[in-house]
């Protein structure tokens, strides 16, 4: 129980808090019993976002900041950070591709986990056409670690990079199937499918599945960096010159129309405002002209007249702001916000005219 309970409301690093302090405090405690307290402070506490931030929400200087730099918004920065994954995807994928390729390979490479080796031995590899990834034919996987070796084989296998490791890195994924045979140790050369093993051969015992899982392939930090390196602004540049295949260039448009949206809804909201502060300067004066004007008359006249041009400007706005949300209306919606406010300036000074002429 308290006498006073006395709340603030603040922001702590950016997200809106709560904090305060109880007077004349106290509680019971059942081991010691009643406690009392003269003051008790509540530290500042942060208060969990429910709703999605929306543009209006935002204050004069934030929305300024907005349509100068856009990727600031939250929605923008996660299609963003999709984009530049799918083409983080592209560039392991491209790489891999060519490893395998590489001439004097004959379809070997290798790949590190954490704490093994993979050597890849591939009969053929082609190319996803939607992002890219590498799909492989009668593959033999050798998988070394200290005081150890295991072989797999199977008929297919997919690198995938989906997956994110415990500090946020990316990591890749080599999916087998089509009858998988693991085998603990090497087989001898030139056996692939594993089947002199079965019953128990010199390398060991083989085990026969449908699938076969390799996770946590490490991914070259110098591609990592490269991507990462990319600014967001360039990556939502008309003029952005990495060639994408369709997966990353799709997401790279939704990127586009998100930011574009942004910054129609951060335009019209300012461009409402601004009017809306200027209007009342010209609805007032209009005001002040119209009750020199009918002095005599009753007051309820010179109110119903000036009533009608303020009217004329909140709906004006109001659809202006509307219009102006919308892609190929923009110019026709602020052209509305600000044409009103112009009418009525224009009637402001005939009617000021009329009456200095008096």
């Amino acid at each position: 129980m308290a006498r006073v309970v006395a709340l603030r409301f603040g922001t702590e690093e950016g997200e809106a808090s709560i904090s305060g302090e109880l007077q004349d405090f106290s509680y019971y405690d059942r081991d010691s019993g009643w406690m009392y307290a003269e003051t008790q402070i509540i530290p500042a506490t942060r208060i969990p976002r429910r709703g999605r931030l929306k543009v209006k929400w935002l204050n004069l200087p934030e929305l300024i900041s907005h349509q100068t730099n856009p990727v600031q918004w939250p929605k923008i920065q996660k299609a963003v950070q999709r984009t530049r994954y799918a083409i983080l995807q592209e560039a392991v994928y491209d790489g891999f591709f060519r490893d395998l390729s590489q001439e004097g390979h004959q379809g070997q490479t290798e790949l590190q986990t954490g704490d093994a080796t993979l050597t890849l031995t591939v009969g053929s590899a082609t190319r996803n056409a939607h992002d890219g990834r590498v799909i492989m034919d009668d593959i033999r996987v050798v998988e070394t670690w200290q005081g150890g070796t295991k072989t797999i084989t199977g008929h297919h296998a997919v690198l995938l990079v989906d997956v994110l490791d415990e500090n946020d890195q990316p990591v890749g994924v080599l999916d087998i199937t089509g009858e998988v045979t693991i085998t603990m140790g090497e087989p001898p050369s030139g056996e692939t499918d594993g089947s002199s093993l079965s019953s128990g051969g010199k390398a060991g015992t083989s085990i026969k599945k449908g699938q076969e899982i390799l996770r946590g392939i490490m991914i070259s930090p110098e591609i990592i960096e490269e991507i990462a390196a990319i600014p967001d602004t360039a990556i939502l540049s008309d003029h952005f010159d990495r060639p994408l295949r369709p997966s990353a260039a799709e997401l790279k448009v939704k990127a586009d129309l998100v930011s574009a949206s942004f910054i129609r809804d951060v335009t019209s909201e300012l461009h409402s405002r601004l009017a809306f502060s200027v209007s009342a300067f010209v609805v007032v004066i209009l005001g002040a002209i119209l009750g020199i004007m009918y002095r005599g008359a009753h007051p309820q006249i010179a109110f119903a007249i000036s009533f009608v041009p303020a009217l004329f400007v909140i709906i004006m706005n109001i659809m202006g702001r509307q219009l102006a949300e919308k892609e190929g209306t923009v110019m026709l919606g602020i052209g509305a916000i600000w044409g009103a406010i112009l009418l009525v300036g224009i009637l402001d000074a005939i009617t000021l005219t009329r009456v200095v002429r008096r």
